[in-house]
């Protein structure tokens, strides 16, 4: 999840009561993957925004409302998930479960545009995983 704290609130037009809050900076709230969507409004020549969502559940929603308006989902993984030294941002395609849980967890395998696979939490080998079920296929409108 993505956190901030009423102090880092920021004023946008001299307002702090208006539909829209900004804030000048954010917390993960755990080492864990989260998301970074392209998408456009469906109003006329409404330019490309970003959304940062922080649970495949809400990316889920998200997708499900605004369908015809995402231009592209990335993933961002910290480095004990992408198996590097750094947090990557990589086009994301799929999102499958594990069927069952392990440590009563729900376990997400995140498929890349390139094929490459990640898992939320330890599964040794995801080459050999035989069942999965999609939770979330990623649609892009170009």
């Amino acid at each position: 999840m993505i956190e901030t704290t009423p102090s880092a609130e920021l004023a946008r037009n001299g307002l702090k009561n208006g539909a829209i809050q900004t804030w000048s900076h954010a917390f993960l709230e755990k080492c864990r993957p989260w998301f970074y969507v392209d998408w456009c409004d469906n109003k006329k020549h409404s330019p490309t925004q970003v959304i940062m969502l922080g649970t495949p559940d809400i990316l889920k929603e998200f997708s499900e409302q605004h369908s015809k308006s995402i231009k592209m989902v990335y993933i961002v993984t910290p480095p004990h998930i992408n198996g590097s030294n750094d947090w990557k941002l990589e086009p994301l395609s799929s999102i499958s479960v594990l069927p069952g849980m392990i440590d009563e967890c729900q376990v997400y395998i995140y498929e890349l545009k390139n094929g490459i696979r990640y898992a939320d939490l330890r599964v040794d080998d995801l080459s050999e995983l035989q069942s999965t079920d999609t939770f979330l296929q990623v649609h892009v409108n170009e």
